[in-house]
């Protein structure tokens, strides 16, 4: 009997700190759908977020301090800046130089990487709203 809790001991030790977990998770206020994110890292140097937005969630036009680089992992997302439209997918992304005014949509329920260089507090809030 001790061993298997030893063992179990053992196991739980290389779980992530689930109070941690849920207090960098964030919802955030979009249009048309939800959008909920994870904060991977936060510093001064880059923000990583591992984000879920459901089918119609879109960050109306923003844009942030740093540069932000997307990744879909599972969905689609239309990305609009300068009036150019384009739609990413899986193993797709899309870079978003800093200061410069764009909208993201999700097509479909997406998971997507955010990350900005350097962080912008709040992210993925934008710096600035239009």
């Amino acid at each position: 009997m001790g061993s298997n809790l030893e063992a179990l001991k053992e196991m739980t030790k290389r779980l992530p700190d689930l109070i941690a977990l849920a207090s960098s998770t964030v919802r955030y206020d979009v249009m048309g759908g939800q959008c909920v994110g994870v904060n991977l890292r936060f510093a001064p140097q880059v923000a990583v977020q591992d984000a879920y937005m459901s089918a119609g969630a879109e960050f109306p036009v923003h844009s942030h301090d740093g540069v932000e680089h997307l990744v879909v992992y599972e969905g689609r997302l239309r990305v609009e800046t300068d009036g150019i439209v384009q739609e990413i997918g899986v193993g797709e992304g899309c870079v978003f130089l800093a200061g410069v005014k764009h909208t993201v949509l999700a097509l479909e329920n997406t998971w997507v990487i955010g990350i900005t260089v350097p962080s912008d507090e709040g992210y993925p809030h934008a710096t600035r709203r239009y």
